[in-house]
């Protein structure tokens, strides 16, 4: 058994499975998806040794799947991903969305309204001129998976999330800002692995929760998700980083 302070928990981003996807699938693979491939295959290798739990965003089976269709139900999604060799220690949920999410995949709501807050500060980091609640926009979908994957990240607390979606997650700016949140460390597949095999990847700290004003008087006030520019001042007045 392995110990706990060896143990780590990885989040692994939808975009990082697909090219286990087409290499299943006999699609031919570039450099970068024969590069994605082989570093997923050491992850899930020290999963299976037992120093790597994966934490897979239930959202995924919301997205397009590598052949473009959609998935109906979860156990076809649950399937495909026990069939590229992938045991998930735990499914992160998303908050319930009809036409969007499973039912049993998704939660009717989050434990305390701090998490909403956190739904909102990450949209704003990844997509900033994403309307949350605009679902006609072509690239909503796409959009909102990407936020609500990285939320799984921070959902579950854990110790490295894995992707190699350079726009959504790998920018330096946007990176950083992430950093900044809690999500303790960010990589693509291959940096990931070679972090993880060399067991240099540190511990989350716990989430700095709850994001609102939590003193005797003015406890639980909250800022709703749909006024983030009144959260972002509540930051500044509080002397709290901006975003």
């Amino acid at each position: 058994m392995t110990s706990s302070q060896s143990f780590r928990k990885v989040t692994i981003d939808h975009n990082s499975i697909v090219a286990l996807d087409k290499r299943t699938s006999g699609v031919a693979l570039t450099a970068k998806d024969n590069e994605i491939a082989t570093a997923m295959d050491g992850i899930l290798a020290l999963a299976s040794q037992g120093s790597v739990g994966i934490v897979l965003p239930a959202i995924a089976a919301s997205e397009r799947q590598q052949q473009g269709n959609v998935v109906s139900d979860f156990t076809t999604f649950r399937n495909r991903i026990a069939a590229l060799g992938i045991t998930p220690e735990q499914y992160s949920l998303p908050e319930m969305r009809l036409g969007v999410t499973f039912l049993g995949y998704a939660t009717l709501g989050f434990v305390g309204p701090e998490w909403n807050v956190l739904q909102r500060e990450l949209q704003q980091i990844i997509h900033p001129n994403m309307d949350w609640d605009d679902t006609s926009h072509k690239n909503w979908l796409n959009r909102y998976c990407d936020v609500m994957t990285i939320f799984a990240h921070f959902q579950a607390n854990a110790d490295l999330f894995v992707t190699d979606d350079k726009k959504a997650f790998l920018s330096p700016n946007k990176k950083s800002k992430l950093l900044q949140l809690g999500a303790n460390m960010i990589e693509p597949a291959d940096q990931a692995y070679h972090l993880l095999s060399t067991g240099v990847v540190p511990k989350a700290a716990s989430l700095d929760l709850p994001r609102f004003d939590n003193s005797p008087e003015k406890r639980c006030t909250y800022i709703p998700p749909n006024c983030y520019e009144h959260y972002r001042e509540f930051r500044r007045t509080k002397g709290l980083p901006a975003l």
